[in-house]
């Protein structure tokens, strides 16, 4: 599965910011989490096998979530960023906050956007649904929506399966 910034079915995984900011420190927690394997498994239901798990991102930039608040669809998850998870739990009261990775962007983001992409986070995995189908929430967020908006720079994500 592909959840992004093949096989059985590969998620990729790759953001500009999977979520970010916005909300009071009370309502997002965020954790590393370095066992790959648990990471995937951290947005994987009952009767779902995963494999082959590989992350290209900066060791800040990605974890595990849990969300207290009302306005995201989603309670808890993986997060992967741009920058740092650290930033995410907010307040987002600066702006331009920003931790550049100086890591590569995406060649298929790039290609979908027609931009050069940067500081990619990519998740990937095999999956292998007990069922005939599969469900994924997620929220996409920006912490420098409201500084860049309408300019060349855009945080993107991608999800190809």
């Amino acid at each position: 599965m592909m959840m992004m910034c093949e096989r059985t079915i590969r998620a990729t995984l790759c953001g500009g910011l999977l979520l970010m900011a916005g909300m009071g420190r009370a309502q997002l927690t965020v954790s590393p989490q370095t066992d790959l394997l648990e990471l995937a498994g951290a947005i994987s239901g009952p009767g779902v096998q995963i494999s082959n798990v590989t992350i290209d991102c900066h060791g800040a930039g990605y974890g595990e979530f849990s969300y207290t608040g009302n306005v995201l669809s989603v309670s808890e998850g993986v997060l992967l960023t741009s920058g740092s998870i650290d930033n995410a739990v907010g307040p987002n009261n600066v702006e331009d906050r920003s931790f550049e990775q100086f890591t590569p962007g995406n060649a298929l983001l790039d290609q979908v956007t027609g931009r050069t992409t940067y500081d990619a986070c990519k998740l990937e995995f095999d999956v292998i649904p007990g069922g005939d189908s599969l469900r994924f929430n997620f929220a996409f967020a920006s912490e420098e929506y409201n500084e860049w908006v309408g300019s060349q720079y855009n945080d993107v994500f991608g999800f190809f399966i």
